[in-house]
C-alpha cells in the first residue's frame, strides 16, 4: 500500500531475485521500477507516471525497513 497519496492506492507487482516492479491501479498509471539490496533491507528505482497513454511525471524512488 502506497500511503504518500492523498488517498492511499493499492499496489500488484514482483520480485525476482534483486529486482522488483510494481504498479497502482487506477486512472493514472503509475510503475515503479528497481532493486532490492542483497541484505533485503532497503529498495530503490525509478517511477513513471501516465495519464491517457502519455508520460506526465517520472522520478525516483528508494523504501527502507522500519
Amino acid at each position: 500500500m502506497i500511503s504518500s497519496f492523498k488517498k492511499p492506492k493499492s499496489i500488484h507487482g514482483i520480485a525476482q531475485g534483486t529486482s522488483i516492479r510494481f504498479g497502482t491501479v487506477g486512472s493514472d498509471a503509475i510503475t515503479y521500477s528497481g532493486s532490492i539490496s542483497v541484505s533485503g533491507n532497503s529498495m530503490s528505482g525509478s517511477w513513471q507516471r501516465q495519464h491517457d497513454g502519455r508520460s506526465v511525471g517520472h522520478g525516483s524512488w528508494k523504501a527502507a525497513r522500519s
